[in-house]
């Protein structure tokens, strides 16, 4: 989907996202489990705290939620799912992200904010996936998002074994759009093959899940690897 947008500066063309975020997820969310995935820890956390503000989400578990928001350290984040709507990303306490996962995955919490991080990590399926603008911010510019990278978070709609169907929306600038489009549709014809490079970077990203305590015992690699 395309939208008015100010190429010149990414930062604050994704941040305009967050109006057109409660009206898309009312539409296409369906009450199932929904990823808008930032770019961002502070464009996670600052959308989950938009969306708790602007979007009336129903807690299937209000006493699961009380129970979990008196664990969290992180107050925002407390805040935030006391209104249906948590964030995820590797500023959080590992007990914190922990608890998020928890309860995504359990549907007591049906909104998650997280970064593009956790599409190569953690198994939490959808839904609905939102991306949340093709800019990210490397190596001191800003630069578009990898065809791969916007694969891996679509791919987290609907996936086999949670759902029947899932939905996933590109949030880009009108000026970006047809180039998104003839990427995906490329694909979808099988004109560009779209091979995992993850072996690639294995360690670098086994690493890190390790220090995010994402990892702790060889057979959690195994699963890591296979999700």
């Amino acid at each position: 989907l395309g939208f008015p947008g100010n190429a010149a500066n990414p930062f604050l063309f994704e941040r305009s996202l967050n109006y057109k975020l409660p009206g898309l997820i009312m539409e296409r969310g369906g009450g199932k489990p929904v990823l808008v995935f930032c770019h961002t820890r502070k464009s996670a956390s600052g959308t989950a705290q938009y969306l708790a503000a602007n979007l009336s989400v129903a807690l299937p578990d209000p006493g699961a939620v009380a129970a979990a928001r008196a664990r969290l350290m992180d107050k925002k984040l407390a805040d935030s799912i006391g209104k249906g709507v948590a964030f995820h990303h590797a500023g959080l306490s590992h007990e914190d992200r922990r608890t998020i996962e928890t309860l995504f995955l359990a549907r007591q919490i049906l909104i998650l904010c997280t970064t593009s991080t956790l599409a190569l990590g953690v198994n939490l399926p959808a839904r609905l996936v939102v991306v949340k603008g093709t800019s990210h911010y490397k190596n001191g510019k800003y630069d578009d998002i990898t065809l791969a990278m916007l694969m891996q978070m679509a791919g987290r709609a609907g996936r086999a074994g949670f759902d029947d169907r899932g939905v996933a929306l590109v949030l880009t600038s009108n000026d970006q759009q047809r180039k998104f489009a003839e990427l995906v549709r490329n694909q979808e014809r099988g004109s560009a093959p779209l091979e995992s490079q993850l072996h690639r970077h294995m360690i670098e990203h086994v690493n890190a899940e390790v220090v995010l305590h994402t990892i702790n015992h060889r057979d959690i690699v195994l699963d890591w690897v296979r999700t």
